[in-house]
């Protein structure tokens, strides 16, 4: 192979960086924005938690199905039907629509970052690199998202304080964040091309779809890697509602609050994710996800027993970004506990799918939840019940990944017993 084919395509890699930045602003604007998007809608805590609920549950139903398409039309044409879609929806949310149109705008988000995004935006990095530069090429394109996000949120933040009311400022933002996503989606269609000859040109039968899946079900890692992702994402769900925590309790501004939620989501996960990332080399990946629960757990109960008052945000800012730190840095190793569960490579689509399936049903219920619990228990009481909840979640996950040492250690031993007992013969 000629040696101009065998590198990374950069042009590939800041498209990807470019789409991957911004798809998720605009349905996690609550994360940011929480309160002037209740003030535009003019909704409660719970239909707050009804509207990210509905995303969640679309995001949920269409992994597997989005594969499939992956692997069937290009992923220029799939992600910028994504992004042109996602933009378009947004400029119609900032016309602030009843609140059943609104939910129905999430249906469509929740399709438009999964079905025709996630697994074609995995497909497009793998086909932007050779074998020999997949970490690399996944590596940079992590990085260059969250340059992204931070840079267009932090410009949304901006809007926000300079417009005349926080709901014209939240107006402001999203129209960024459509023009963004609509004009990344129009990149990509145009700009963004996969080399067949970096990936595969075999196809899978229906067959043996089905055959993978039936293996991958059968393999208890599997449910356990699910179950440990499952339970410490629910537990990141809780930074959701740090933004109106700060605010109405702590006494940052609108525009502060959406800043330091920028900063929060996107500044801090390059952060983590690189600790995470050498700690999970260095250690065994199920050991960093037990450190870095137990450390989400202990900062969950300092969050709910401190109580939040302008006079510390000092210590409640520190205690947040210790919080996010241990989150991201979990993330990094999720899918790394494959191989030390012993998964098979051949099955790794179908346990995947599996996997993300069970692991992100927080993004439904979650949401919902916690708006009825701060609708039920107004100020520090429903906040401090929500934490105590995240602490919860993070021992549960300290559990299973102990479970899950266990499990993964005797199936190596077997396989180390069966590999000797071969040799014997």
């Amino acid at each position: 192979m000629n040696e101009k084919h065998t590198g990374i395509n950069w042009l590939n890699v800041v498209l990807l960086s470019l789409g991957a930045g911004v798809v998720y602003l605009i349905p996690y604007m609550r994360g940011s924005y929480y309160a002037p998007m209740m003030e535009a809608l003019q909704i409660t805590n719970t239909q707050m938690g009804v509207i990210q609920g509905f995303f969640g549950l679309l995001t949920l139903v269409c992994y597997f199905p989005g594969g499939w398409l992956a692997d069937r039309f290009p992923a220029n044409q799939m992600l910028s039907v994504s992004m042109i879609g996602l933009g378009v929806g947004g400029f119609y949310f900032a016309t602030f629509p009843s609140y059943p149109v609104v939910v129905a705008l999430h249906v469509w988000f929740g399709i438009a970052c999964t079905l025709t995004f996630w697994a074609a935006f995995v497909r497009a990095q793998r086909a932007s690199a050779p074998a020999e530069s997949q970490s690399k090429v996944f590596g940079f394109v992590e990085c260059g998202r969250r340059v992204v996000s931070i840079v267009v949120a932090m410009a949304g933040s901006w809007l926000l304080a300079r417009a005349s009311n926080d709901v014209e400022g939240f107006r402001a933002a999203l129209l960024l964040y459509s023009a963004a996503a609509t004009l990344s989606g129009i990149c990509i269609l145009f700009m963004l091309k996969e080399d067949s000859r970096f990936v595969s040109s075999e196809k899978k039968t229906f067959k043996e779809i089905g055959e993978g899946i039936r293996l991958a079900l059968k393999i208890p890692a599997v449910w356990i890697i699910g179950l440990m992702i499952m339970t410490i994402y629910s537990s990141y769900h809780t930074q959701y509602v740090t933004t109106p925590y700060l605010t109405s309790l702590g006494g940052l501004t609108a525009g502060v609050a959406a800043a330091v939620a920028s900063i929060r989501n996107y500044g801090i996960g390059p952060i983590g994710a690189f600790i995470g990332g050498i700690l999970g080399d260095k250690y065994a990946p199920s050991t960093v996800m037990a450190w870095g629960a137990a450390c989400v757990a202990v900062v969950s109960v300092v969050f709910a027993a401190i109580g939040a008052t302008p006079s510390i945000l000092w210590l409640l800012m520190l205690v947040l970004f210790i919080f996010m730190t241990a989150h991201f840095g979990v993330r990094a190793v999720f899918y790394a506990m494959l191989e030390e569960g012993n998964v098979p490579i051949h099955v790794t689509g179908a346990a995947t799918g599996i996997i993300a399936t069970l692991a992100y049903a927080g993004d439904f219920y979650c949401p919902i939840y916690q708006g009825m619990i701060l609708d039920k228990f107004p100020g520090q009481t429903g906040y401090s019940i929500i934490f105590g909840i995240s602490a919860v979640w993070a021992v549960l996950t300290v559990v299973l990944a102990l479970v899950f040492k266990r499990t993964s250690a005797a199936k190596a031993l077997d396989r180390a017993d069966g590999a000797a007992g071969e040799t014997r013969e």
